[in-house]
């Protein structure tokens, strides 16, 4: 199976799309998908890399998140001061790029199907 660059993953997701582009641990951004296709270097330093995972993370924060020592949003500045019941909830789509070193999921769910299957 050939890999998937990012630019493809991010090809298949609308602009107003929320974005979490993370290597080797590191967040290197956190945003929207057009933000980061049409205004960031950060783009095109990571486009033809291979992505390794894809998923969704969840953000839930409180707008008073620092005052009550809460866990850090994903993008702080992008918190606004209104929320229902004081809570924000951000959907991202994890894009997960680096080396793939390991074998993926989903080749190790289907190596366990073909040694059920003999």
């Amino acid at each position: 199976m050939g890999k998937i660059t990012v630019e493809q993953i991010l090809d298949l997701m609308d602009n107003p799309d929320t974005i979490l582009i993370e290597e080797n641990g590191q967040t290197i951004f956190a945003g929207y998908l057009a933000t980061f296709q049409h205004h960031s270097a950060e783009y095109e330093a990571v486009k033809d890399k291979p992505v390794k995972h894809v998923g969704i993370r969840t953000d839930i924060s409180h707008k008073r998140w620092k005052e009550l020592g809460l866990l850090s949003p994903i993008e702080p500045d992008r918190l606004p001061e209104y929320s229902f019941s004081d809570l924000q909830l951000t959907i991202y789509r994890l894009v997960v790029i680096g080396k793939d070193e390991d074998k993926d999921e989903q080749t190790a769910m289907v190596d366990l199907r073909e040694q059920t299957n003999d």
